[in-house]
């Protein structure tokens, strides 16, 4: 998930306009904190539908 939500490692992200990439990054930093509390969320499906644009 974070590699996915990484613009770094995730060039595609890069066509996203900035506020989106940016939401989309720290929905991923989320999501990886809560695999620490087991507490996964909708962060993994918000992403998603950033990135696709739904």
């Amino acid at each position: 998930m974070q590699r996915l939500t990484n613009p770094d490692s995730n060039p595609s992200l890069n066509t996203l306009d900035e506020q989106t990439a940016k939401d989309v990054r720290q929905l991923g930093e989320q999501f990886a904190y809560d695999l620490t509390d087991l507490d996964l969320g909708d962060r993994l499906n918000e992403a998603a539908a950033l990135i696709y644009g739904i």
